[in-house]
């Protein structure tokens, strides 16, 4: 079975700088990985990618964040993890580890959700007359091709453009990660807790972390969002000069810029 690492670059030219350093990184970290790379501008690194797509906004007409319920149409792979851009490898862990998931489709998760910051969970499980939703984050995703991975994408793809409820948006748009865990509920699939990258939005136990011990658990680290503090930026400067260094690149592909500071849909969030 094929497999291999998905991402996605659209919009601003930093999106593919994170793409490209994120590549880089893991030619070090997971040196087999085949990496396909979904973009609508010009990679200054084409050997990086074991493919490259090119699309346009006719692919992401509604929002760019929908292009991730449809990366099951995109996938060369049959085996297919996706990473959001804006993230570095830790250095004690291969990315390569987690292609040993027997699951059909899993997500990063904190188990059940008793809130969410997109809707009211019990307005959702009351509309949809569901029992339990999980409480999924989108930057990170596994799955294999099959029925399974089938269902979930095109229900996914459905609920993006019919919610019933009433929802913040994300960046201006719907946001991608509450369709998804109506499709996953309505599918009865529970992914059990399942935190493969560090970030420090997932809770207050996660702000208190030595970097030891993030290099120890988790396979990436993550400066999504837009409340970054200090430390967070350093340490992924401080990964990106490493893995520059280690792969024979004279200078980081990229290094922290708030997100805020040149992609104007991202002010707040």
């Amino acid at each position: 079975m094929s497999k291999g690492l998905i991402l996605v670059a659209v919009g601003h030219a930093n999106y593919l700088r994170m793409a490209e350093n994120l590549a880089n990184a893991l030619k070090y970290n997971a040196g087999e990985l085949q990496i396909c790379l979904l973009t609508d501008g010009q990679t200054n690194r084409p050997e990086l990618f074991s493919k490259i797509i090119p699309i346009t906004k006719k692919d992401y007409k509604h929002s760019p964040l929908e292009i991730k319920s449809k990366l099951n149409k995109y996938t060369p792979f049959k085996h297919t993890l996706y990473l959001d851009v804006d993230m570095i490898p830790t250095m004690h862990k291969s990315i390569m580890e987690l292609f040993e998931s027997e699951s059909e489709f899993m997500i990063q998760n904190l188990g059940e959700a008793t809130k969410s910051d997109w809707a009211d969970v019990d307005e959702v499980k009351k509309v949809y007359k569901l029992d339990h939703l999980t409480s999924i984050f989108s930057e990170c995703f596994i799955w294999k091709s099959g029925e399974v991975a089938d269902s979930v994408f095109k229900k996914w793809q459905e609920h993006y453009h019919k919610l019933k409820v009433e929802y913040k948006k994300f960046a201006g748009y719907v946001p991608d990660e509450l369709p998804l865990m109506i499709a996953l509920s309505e599918l009865k699939i529970y992914p059990t807790r399942w935190i493969p990258i560090y970030w420090r939005g997932h809770g207050k136990e996660f702000l208190t972390l030595s970097m030891s011990l993030i290099h120890q658990k988790y396979y990436c680290y993550s400066i999504g969002g837009n409340a970054n503090d200090v430390k967070m930026q350093t340490q992924y400067d401080l990964l990106s000069r490493h893995y520059a260094n280690v792969t024979g690149v004279k200078y980081p592909i990229y290094t922290y810029k708030p997100k805020k500071g040149w992609d104007y849909l991202r002010q707040s969030c």
